[in-house]
């Protein structure tokens, strides 16, 4: 083990022991992760019944449309509908969940840092805090998504210049795109003053030693 990874073990045996907040472990990160999975496998169960419904009407870009009796015209329509409703509904709780995750995290790292701002020594069982003291932060989380939001806006301007889209103001698109990624980067680059200063407060009253997927916890 080594020496560092030692004297956190050391100090934190002598410390006294100490009850985690319960607004920092609920609801927990691993219920937060079956509600994204659960909205993930939803998301592509209706995808994959509206592309059904779709190839059960055309089967190929060129291919005439089929035409089918009345009671499976009727099932195709209602598979059609309800799947495009599914999705959107999805979509749009996928979204709030994001974002409520990031909201929660944000708040968590706040009242963390609250927590041991007295600088006091506390021993805890350091797994209830460890995605606050190495996963991603919640400015990193929002960081990477408004990245993602305008690497796909990227694409869909670019494409829509090649294929001469008229119905799209592609510049505004790509201009929109541009200014989402800087605001993505900004945000990155100004939290990570405060990630380090509210990570080392945490470190320096819980000793927490090597915690994170390197850890040996």
């Amino acid at each position: 083990m080594p020496r560092a990874q030692q004297a956190d073990a050391e100090r934190r045996a002598a410390a006294i022991a100490a009850v985690v907040p319960r607004w920092l472990t609920a609801p927990s990160a691993r219920l937060l992760r079956r509600i994204a999975t659960v909205l993930l496998t939803a998301t592509f169960i209706s995808l994959a019944a509206f592309m059904l419904s779709v190839f059960m009407r055309q089967q190929c870009r060129t291919c005439d449309p089929v035409y089918w009796d009345e009671p499976i015209e009727n099932g195709i329509d209602l598979l059609s509908l309800s799947s495009g409703a599914a999705i959107a509904v999805c979509a749009a709780l996928g979204i709030l969940a994001w974002v409520g995750g990031v909201a929660l995290q944000f708040a968590r790292e706040i009242a963390l840092s609250r927590w041991v701002s007295d600088g006091a020594a506390r021993r805890i069982d350091v797994g209830l805090v460890e995605s606050l003291l190495s996963g991603n932060r919640a400015m990193v989380r929002l960081q990477l998504g408004l990245s993602a939001l305008g690497a796909g806006a990227v694409v869909v301007g670019v494409g829509a210049v090649w294929a001469e889209w008229t119905t799209m103001d592609a510049p505004s698109v790509l201009w929109a795109a541009a200014i989402v990624i800087v605001l993505a980067l900004i945000i990155g680059w100004s939290d990570a003053p405060r990630s380090r200063r509210q990570r080392q407060l945490a470190r320096d009253a819980l000793f927490p030693g090597d915690v994170g997927p390197s850890g040996e916890r």
